[in-house]
């Protein structure tokens, strides 16, 4: 059973993940579940569903359904909704829960009499319902840079995205100016599932700016994260990593567009290696191995990071770097032997395991969502720094998300962590 969670919320699914990284690129997402489901993937998993219109539908199955497999009314009952948007979407998304799965529903060839019948570019994100978000949402933008990106269908796409790029920059939109030698960026893995705090896109603007680079195409949220903005990753000098969810889309471009890619989320710190390494467009960067070796001697308990790991990945060479502390970074997400994050030191899935685990620190300095709290082995000896997460205590905490990405934020957290 050390795949049971008896006290713990699961880490949100890859049908959120899909949902949530196709969100602003003006598709229909239509998810292949039973009624009522859709709650679960947009109003637990989804703070944008409660401001921003969204085209994401669920298709109602139901036992008949699922038995007898009616593909039929799953095609019709789509093409109905379609008619029924205000505007055309720019692509139809399919992905479904365990039982479409366990079915063996055909989903690409759904995908294909959809497209034939509607005219509409339309595609399957590969799902089930028993994978994590990181997955899911990887995925989808891997399945999306396929369909759209270097297609001829997207030329139009291209010179559009040129056009309002150029008048972009004569209106200054209020942003700091770019330099015209900056250094062309793909931000990859942004979404609110991580990095749900308010502000938290500008601010990643504005400190890439600051440091000489200027955003190209953003996976997925703001200005740059439209389906017009698709296109023109291929032109980027560098794609930015921020999040386990982002390594799929990076690997793909560097695999077919040889653009290399930097793993990290860049802080507002002089020394941040992210940004160093972006400047100097080295690829698949290891964060910190220099810094291991030279506090490992340190005779303190360790600093244990068990958070979305590339975020884990940054903020523990943060603290090696200002403060000689030694750490210990953990992916508690799902593990999977084709991607490797720099700086992570275990894969820990399920409870049981990370009990185990956290057993063996019990003077540690924790770094994690509030709702580990519940299963930490000696609460009064352990001291905890929470930060909370949407993929895992949904909106319980949305108070006290952080903007990773503002000014002076690097000096807060070393604060929180060295307080008391």
């Amino acid at each position: 059973m050390r795949e049971t969670y008896r006290v713990l919320p699961v880490w949100a699914g890859d049908v959120s993940g899909i949902a949530g990284a196709l969100y602003e690129f003006g598709g229909m997402t239509v998810i292949h579940d039973p009624s009522g489901c859709s709650s679960t993937y947009n109003t637990h998993d989804e703070l944008r569903w409660y401001r921003e219109p969204s085209n994401i539908f669920i298709s109602g199955l139901n036992m008949k359904d699922a038995v007898l497999g009616n593909d039929e009314r799953f095609i019709r009952d789509i093409l109905d909704a379609r008619e029924g948007l205000p505007s055309r979407p720019q692509f139809i998304a399919l992905c479904n829960s365990p039982v479409p799965w366990l079915n063996g529903t055909d989903f690409e060839a759904i995908a294909g009499i959809l497209e034939r019948k509607s005219g509409i570019p339309s595609f399957y994100v590969p799902s089930n319902g028993c994978h994590d978000y990181a997955r899911g949402a990887g995925l989808a933008w891997q399945k999306l840079l396929q369909k759209f990106v270097g297609n001829r269908k997207t030329a139009a796409l291209e010179d559009e995205n040129r056009e309002s790029t150029e008048q972009a920059a004569e209106k200054g939109g209020g942003r700091e100016a770019e330099s015209d030698d900056a250094v062309s960026v793909n931000v990859l893995g942004m979404m609110p599932l991580d990095f749900a705090a308010e502000g938290s896109v500008l601010s990643l603007e504005g400190l890439l700016q600051r440091n000489g680079f200027r955003i190209r195409t953003c996976l997925a949220l703001g200005d740059a994260a439209g389906l017009r903005c698709l296109p023109d990753c291929t032109r980027a000098d560098v794609s930015l990593v921020l999040s386990k969810a982002g390594l799929l889309p990076a690997m793909y471009l560097r695999d077919r567009y040889h653009i290399p890619f930097v793993t990290g989320v860049p802080l507002d710190d002089e020394d941040d290696p992210v940004l160093k390494r972006l400047g100097g467009m080295r690829p698949e960067s290891a964060l910190g191995e220099t810094e291991r070796t030279e506090v490992s001697r340190d005779p303190r308990p360790p600093v244990i990071f068990l958070t979305e790991p590339v975020l884990g990945a940054s903020l523990a060479s943060l603290v090696r770097r200002r403060t000689g502390r030694k750490t210990i970074v953990i992916d508690p997400l799902e593990a999977d032997p084709l991607i490797r994050i720099p700086g992570v030191d275990a894969g820990l899935f399920g409870e049981e395991e990370t009990e185990t685990f956290l057993a063996q620190f019990p003077d540690a300095d924790l770094v994690c969502d509030p709702m580990y709290d519940t299963i930490l082995p000696d609460p009064e000896r352990t001291r905890r720094i929470f930060l909370p997460t949407l993929a895992l205590s949904g909106r319980i905490y949305r108070e006290h998300f952080v903007n990773y990405f503002e000014r002076g934020i690097s000096d807060r957290l070393l604060g929180a962590l060295t307080s008391g």
